[in-house]
Formats: structure tokens, sequence, C-alpha cells
């Protein structure tokens, strides 16, 4: 039988010692130090290309700190860290919105009559009358004695739509002489009349009208409190 190998240790080779050439403490201080300066410099390029691949808004800063003494030369680094933070609001378009104008009746209704129940006991008509300067309509209005109110007519003087007032005279009634208009289908006078209410009025209407009208002919006539 072979015999076993044995291993043994191999002598320790340390590197050959190397001479400073510089003369004096200081020079050999600051080359120490500068050639430290240069490693820890790369590392901290190689460690700021990492961190940059990372996070963009992270910045190396380097700062070098010399020392006058003959000790050392103090290394500072200082990692400035940029953080920039955007905020975006959504802002919604102003929506045109209609001005306030208070509470508003687009048709009011009218005030209720101060004589109400007149024109439903007053009686009328409307007759065509022969006038200088054509037919003219007239429209007599009576009330009776037990009149509603104590109403009567009044002196306050009477107007017309569609039409114009020709004379108007208050006697037993009233008698109101208009004028047609042409093209005209409806028209109407306002009678004034008083009450123990107050004043009042009288609306009379005359519709269906004759397209040819003539002395004598008559018009469809309607009553109502106003």
């Amino acid at each position: 039988m072979s015999e076993k190998r044995r291993l043994k240790l191999m002598p320790e080779v340390l590197p050959a010692p190397t001479t400073v050439t510089s003369g004096n403490v200081r020079g050999r201080t600051l080359s120490h130090m500068q050639r430290m300066l240069a490693t820890a410099t790369a590392m901290t390029a190689a460690a700021g290309t990492d961190c940059a691949r990372s996070d963009p808004g992270t910045q190396s800063v380097v700062i070098p700190a010399t020392s006058t003494t003959a000790t050392a030369t103090a290394t500072t680094t200082t990692t400035t860290t940029a953080t920039t933070t955007t905020t975006t609001t959504a802002s919604t378009p102003p929506t045109a919105t209609a001005p306030d104008i208070g509470y508003g009746v687009v048709d009011p209704m009218p005030a209720p009559a101060r004589c109400a129940g007149v024109a439903s006991s007053a009686k009328a008509k409307a007759v065509y009358v022969a006038d200088p300067k054509g037919l003219a309509l007239q429209i007599t209005v009576s009330l009776p004695p037990g009149s509603p109110l104590g109403a009567k007519f009044s002196s306050r003087p009477a107007s017309a739509w569609g039409s114009v007032v020709l004379s108007a005279s208050i006697a037993a009634g009233v008698t109101a002489t208009i004028r047609v208009k042409p093209t005209t289908t409806s028209i109407g006078v306002s009678i004034p009349v008083d009450c123990g209410a107050g004043p009042g009025t009288l609306s009379v209407s005359a519709s269906s009208l004759p397209t040819s009208p003539k002395a004598g002919d008559t018009a469809v006539v309607n009553l109502s409190d106003y």
C-alpha cells in the first residue's frame, strides 16, 4: 500500500514593503488621503448611478473638507433627496346659472272683482246703428233696482278695446256707441260702476260679429265683473 499524502502549510508570503518617497509627514498624509478620496469618490459615483436608476429624484453631492493641520483631512458626503410632488386638481367647468330674480308670476291672476255679482244681474244688448261715417255698434246696459251691493253706474269715462268709443250716456242705463275697427272679431267696452265695496268695472264684450253688417243686425253680448 502507498503512503497517504500529507498536506503541508505553505509559508505565508507577504507583499514587499514600499518605500515612501515623501520627505515629511504632511506630504505622506496628504498622499494617503488623496487615494482615499479618489476611492470614496468612485464608490459614491457608482452608488449614485444605482440610486438614479431606481429613484430619479435622489442626487448625491460630495463636499470635501480640507484641514490645514497635519493630522488628517475630513471628507463629508451629503446625500440630498429632491422630491417633487405634483398635485393635479380636477377643475369642474363653471355652470351657467340663471340669475335669481326672486318670486315672479308669468301670467298673474287679476285681482278679484270688488262688485262681484253685478254682471249676473245686469242686462245688455248690442245693435248696429246708422252713423254719418258708417255703421256703429250701440251697446246698452241696464241694472235692476235690487242690484247686488247697491251697485250703480259711475260717472267715470268708459273705455273700449277693438273699437273706439263715439259716445256714452248715463240715464236709466248706459248707452255706449262704438265704431268697430276693420278685421276685428271681438270688441268690448268697460263700464265703471260703484258699489258698497268700492269702485268696480262691468266688462261688456261683443262677439260673433257679422261679416257685412247692416243697421239692425245684432251681436252676441257677454257680461263679466272686473
